[in-house]
């Protein structure tokens, strides 16, 4: 081994030397295309420029010209040095700025920063928005005095400006005078990407413990938490929901989960009893290998019109959870601290009636989780009873 790193050491000694030599004793190039400038040659030694040293300081830069390869050489760096001076200029371009990705099911996506992160445009029109916040406490004011209520509020991105790192017109800012309400507190982009997936609209095991931590302190649950034994990362990359729809490949990311130890319990899923989400699965390495796989969904599970998880603590009260897919990778991690636990997706029901489902299940709490301003002041999931 040491005897062929020898020869090829001395090979390469002879190659450049060569190089050199021919550099050197070959007809000298005259011009410079690339700097547009007339190149050194050697000059012949005299005593007198030796003594200066103007024969050393040409010498040296001959060299550097009459090299073989040399014009190749810089051309190769004026070619790196352009491109790195592109990209800082792209860079500052999209410096505090929304670019947009493209469009689809209603929605409008957009990178920030030049990251690569898919993230919903901030919705600029207050109007609007001051409107739904008026609809929302219409609709849900009458809860407040008539049951034990709270609300969870998630801001996404979009209702939070990146740019000036503020929130737009909040429905926390607005009722939490007369509300029993909490919400996911960030206060910059930074802090946001470590909340929510870069290519999924939800948030992240990260994200959703903080909100599972936020909602025991906010129910007022006098219990210790469930805490995270581990984090896995699991060998596929995750391309969440917003990929899925603009389809882009090249926005991915590890999916990364906790793993937590759950008390025994009963789950009934629309009046059947069977298992929520794929945990078990996932954990013994089974799950879909498609890239456009949903494994938000399949891991923690779907959206379904009604859940029900018995921890069977007839000690402990019952709790309704009134939610869309947010809840979904918290639900068990809630009901562990109660009895019973029901949980609601408006988004399949044209008439629920809240008094009825409560006197019917003897519910005590009543919780509501929004990830926005959007789910909870649409008409068609406006909640009858409450009068």
């Amino acid at each position: 081994m040491k005897n062929k790193q020898n020869k090829f050491i001395i090979i390469m000694y002879i190659a450049i030397t060569c190089i050199f030599v021919i550099s050197l004793t070959r007809a000298p190039k005259q011009i410079s295309e690339l700097e547009n400038r007339e190149l050194f040659k050697m000059e012949k030694f005299s005593l007198k420029n030796y003594i200066y040293t103007s024969f050393q300081d040409n010498t040296e830069k001959a060299i550097s010209d009459q090299i073989i390869g040399s014009g190749t050489i810089r051309k190769t760096f004026q070619t790196s040095l352009n491109f790195s001076e592109n990209l800082a200029n792209i860079r500052l371009l999209c410096r505090n700025s929304y670019i947009k990705l493209g469009e689809g099911e209603g929605n409008k996506y957009y990178s920030f920063n030049c990251d690569n992160r898919i993230i919903y445009g901030v919705n600029t029109n207050e109007k609007e928005y001051e409107s739904k916040i008026r609809k929302i406490e219409n609709n849900y004011d009458k809860f407040i005095s008539k049951y034990d209520t709270y609300f969870y509020y998630i801001p996404t991105s979009y209702t939070f400006d990146f740019r000036n790192n503020r929130e737009k017109v909040s429905i926390y800012k607005n009722v939490k005078h007369k509300w029993n309400i909490s919400y996911l507190e960030y206060n910059n982009y930074d802090e946001y990407k470590d909340y929510f997936y870069a290519t999924d609209h939800h948030w992240n095991h990260k994200g959703s413990y903080k909100g599972y931590k936020d909602i025991l302190e906010l129910l007022k649950v006098n219990e210790k938490e469930i805490n995270q034994e581990e984090e896995i990362t699991f060998d596929f990359y995750f391309y969440g929901s917003e990929a899925r729809i603009l389809q882009i490949q090249d926005y991915k990311e590890p999916f990364k989960v906790y793993r937590y130890q759950i008390p025994d319990h009963t789950t009934w899923i629309n009046n059947e009893i069977m298992e929520y989400g794929k945990q078990k699965e996932y954990f013994n390495g089974n799950y879909n290998k498609d890239i456009w796989t949903n494994h938000y969904g399949d891991f923690y599970g779907m959206d379904f019109a009604e859940i029900v998880f018995d921890f069977n603590k007839k000690e402990k009260m019952n709790l309704l959870i009134i939610s869309n897919s947010f809840s979904n990778c918290i639900n068990e991690l809630i009901a562990s601290h109660f009895n019973k636990t029901f949980v609601i997706d408006l988004r399949y029901y044209e008439d629920f009636n809240i008094d009825d489902y409560i006197k019917n299940n003897n519910i005590s709490k009543v919780l509501f989780i929004m990830d926005s301003e959007n789910y909870f002041s649409k008409d068609s999931y406006i909640i009858q009873g409450g009068d």
